[in-house]
């Protein structure tokens, strides 16, 4: 999971793209990833015999009580036969709105089912069922940098509103 994520990001987040006003699709990946600042874990179906769900739940909140020291992002992973798209968009919604949001964090979903796309092109890791956790502080920041820059003039405003709005 892991070789793959770091494909995603160095080769597909990382390329500048007239999508993104000439900026990468993820302008600050690659850094990130570079400097070992993103935490990886290929959560397996059958661990603690619990549903995937309710697993990607529990690491969640390990992670918003205990965030790893000099880790800006931590990524959540699983086969995508494990979770439907649908499992992993309410899971994720609800986390953040449970515990995730008071505790300072947001959690991201990407599932190969679940498409995400801008003018086209698509974002997608495309193999793996992920959840991306970071401090709702650094994403804010990100996000105003941006938005200044023109990052989300192509967007869709329905596909803005989902993704911009806390």
């Amino acid at each position: 999971m892991e070789s793959d994520i770091s494909e995603w990001i160095i080769n597909r987040l990382s390329t500048n793209l007239q999508e993104f006003n000439n900026l990468p699709a993820c302008p600050f990946a690659k850094q990130a990833w570079l400097e070992g600042k993103v935490l990886t874990q290929h959560l397996q179906a059958g661990t603690f015999n619990i549903a995937m769900k309710d697993y990607f739940r529990a690491e969640l909140e390990y992670y918003a009580y205990n965030w790893p020291k000099k880790k800006e992002v931590v990524i959540l992973g699983t086969e995508p036969i494990n979770i439907s798209s649908e499992e992993l968009s309410n899971i994720t919604k609800k986390c953040n709105e449970s515990f995730l949001f008071e505790r300072n964090f947001l959690a991201l979903e990407d599932h190969p089912l679940e498409i995400e796309m801008v003018d086209n092109y698509i974002l997608n890791q495309g193999k793996w069922a992920l959840i991306l956790l970071q401090p709702l502080e650094k994403i804010k920041k990100a996000r105003q940098i941006l938005k200044k820059r023109g990052y989300y003039k192509n967007w869709d405003l329905s596909y803005y509103n989902d993704v911009i709005k806390d």
